[in-house]
């Protein structure tokens, strides 16, 4: 028996580290902090587009003008120190209809060992910045590289937001061609999926090449509507409002 217990301690431990990584790195994975990683599957086909670590003073307004040759809304997931530098494609974001959420100040990978206090700073930092530039204050809240712990639940909810993380992604945010993109979204697709893309870097990938990125927005839209799906704003399809009302700002 003496020989047994050390084995069986180790491998509760190891079933316990397990589901600890489960649930901090999978994006569906609730069993940490409540989460919402795709729309409703019935109701009318549709799926939503989302974009992270922008905005990128190349790469935003070149998906914009895809966006707006194929007449369809996305989401972007800012980071706050981008959106500072970058004010004017900030702006050019909510002028054309689509919906920005928070992504945190720093997009910091140090940040999955921080506490309350320094993911509350991120979001306020954050929101500030987006606040200043349109006048809206977003709810929306997706976590960098969609890791979930219990400072980042109780930040998110003290602040006032939903976190949103994605059922399907493109894997842009490292090296890859517009054809694999599109094999990895466009016929796995399914009613009341959340996808997502990069517009831009989180800092420690700066020199990730975003032609491929840009290159497979409209060949995306036509494939997915190509097969029944529509996009639409993640707001609407999760049936959450993307912003704070402008009745609870006055007050």
């Amino acid at each position: 028996m003496s020989d047994v217990l050390p084995w069986a301690m180790a491998g509760v431990g190891a079933a316990a580290f397990g589901a600890l990584m489960y649930g901090a790195f999978y994006p569906s994975s609730r069993l940490i902090v409540p989460v919402i990683y795709r729309g409703p599957r019935d109701g009318p086909p549709r799926v939503a587009l989302t974009f992270d670590d922008g905005p990128h003073a190349e790469a935003t307004p070149a998906i914009l003008d895809a966006l707006d040759r194929v007449n369809a809304k996305a989401a972007f997931f800012v980071i706050g120190a981008h959106a500072k530098r970058h004010v004017d494609v900030l702006r050019r974001i909510d002028a054309a209809g689509h919906l920005i959420g928070n992504h945190t100040y720093d997009h910091a990978y140090h940040g999955m060992c921080r506490g309350y206090y320094y993911w509350l700073d991120q979001l306020r930092r954050t929101e500030r910045v987006i606040e200043d530039a349109i006048g809206k204050r977003p709810t929306l809240f997706r976590p960098p590289m969609g890791f979930k712990q219990l400072f980042i639940s109780c930040a998110v909810q003290s602040a006032g937001y939903s976190m949103v993380t994605w059922s399907r992604r493109g894997r842009d945010g490292w090296p890859c061609k517009t054809q694999q993109i599109l094999d990895r979204l466009v016929g796995p697709s399914r009613n009341g999926d959340i996808l997502t893309l990069h517009d831009g870097t989180d800092g420690h990938n700066r020199s990730r090449d975003i032609r491929p990125t840009v290159d497979a927005i409209e060949p995306l839209v036509v494939g997915l509507r190509g097969q029944g799906l529509e996009l639409e704003r993640l707001d609407r399809l999760i049936n959450l409002p993307g912003y704070v009302s402008e009745s609870a700002l006055a007050n």
